[in-house]
């Protein structure tokens, strides 16, 4: 097995591993301690899954030849956007969730100030423009990295 062969290997129980742990978090702990700090670490946990997800399918799209990569990170996702994600079934509501848990991920890394509030945790941006997080849409989130970790797997598995 070559180096780029483990790596992929690696990113992919590392991505799982993280999947977990926010499922976790979001499903279990958070119902019941009720802080809404957990929620945040939930979506550290997707959003890291996530970006390990998207860059693992982009990797192996790269080797067999489908796509083409470069340095830059805003183009390398609108190639997994534009070629990858229906390949690996992900539908358009699926494309736009995984949209808001990448400008999720990105505006909780460049807050400045987060806290709670009625049982969901919102994150203000610079120019206090405030972004709400909820349980409810964290399970959402939840379903759809589910669902394109399993789809990626196969996609690894049958080519």
């Amino acid at each position: 097995m070559g180096i780029v062969d483990k790596k992929l290997i690696d990113n992919i129980v590392e991505a799982q591993r993280l999947y977990r742990s926010a499922e976790h978090l979001i499903s279990v702990t958070f119902p019941v301690v009720k802080d809404t700090k957990l929620l945040l670490r939930g979506l550290e946990s997707l959003h890291k899954s996530l970006i390990l997800a998207i860059g693992n399918i982009l990797k192996f799209e790269h080797i067999y030849g489908r796509v083409s990569l470069g340095k830059d990170k805003d183009r390398n996702l609108r190639v997994f956007f534009l070629y990858c994600a229906m390949r690996y079934g992900l539908s358009e509501d699926d494309r736009e969730i995984i949209k808001e848990i990448l400008f999720m991920g990105k505006k909780h890394r460049e807050s400045g100030m987060e806290f709670s509030r009625d049982g969901k945790l919102i994150i203000l941006d610079d120019d206090m423009k405030e972004y709400e997080l909820k349980q409810d849409r964290m399970k959402v989130f939840l379903e759809v990295v589910k669902r394109l970790l399993a789809n990626s797997n196969k996609g690894f598995k049958c080519t």
